[in-house]
């Protein structure tokens, strides 16, 4: 018992010294895009749903970005107009944050099962690197979708393996 709790000692001090070294490094790169993506889905919303402007004519100021995504986003999104920014920055990062560990959790149980891992454990390391890693971090920075549309695809190719399709 006393080797077990020894290991499960080491295994939280290793995530935790993990956890910090990952914050610190994306709080630094967290920066330099200041959800430049988000404020372009923003804009454009908060110009259609509060200021009755068309939002494929809003272009975000001082750049020739605007709103590209089909109608259904637009009305899938549509909350967002009525949150304040900060607030729409938190709803944005935690959105993305948890179906990325869903997803990460999805793809590495199995493997943590069949190989005896701690799976707690392994999805926390996992979950510390891949959010180091530059597609996942700049997904967050600048705002983006990507990770909730790879969440419907991934729940959708589980729903269809769960359906015994292949």
């Amino acid at each position: 018992m006393a080797q077990g709790a020894g290991r499960t000692g080491r295994q939280v001090l290793t995530v935790a010294v993990l956890a910090v070294g990952v914050a610190a490094f994306l709080l630094v790169a967290a920066v330099r895009h200041g959800f430049f993506d988000l404020q372009v889905y923003y804009g454009a919303l908060r110009h259609w749903a509060r200021d009755g402007g068309e939002i494929y004519d809003w272009v975000r100021p001082g750049t020739q970005y605007g709103f590209t995504y089909p109608p259904f986003a637009a009305l899938v999104m549509l909350p967002m107009a009525y949150l304040p920014w900060n607030l729409a920055i938190v709803v944005s990062v935690t959105a993305s944050v948890t179906v990325s560990a869903v997803l990460v959790w999805w793809l590495l149980d199995p493997v943590a099962r069949r190989a005896g891992w701690t799976r707690w454990y392994a999805l926390a390391v996992a979950l510390c690197l891949a959010a180091a890693f530059e597609p996942m971090r700049e997904t967050v920075n600048f705002g983006q979708v990507n990770m909730l549309l790879l969440f419907l695809v991934g729940a959708d190719l589980l729903r269809g393996v769960d359906r015994g399709r292949p």
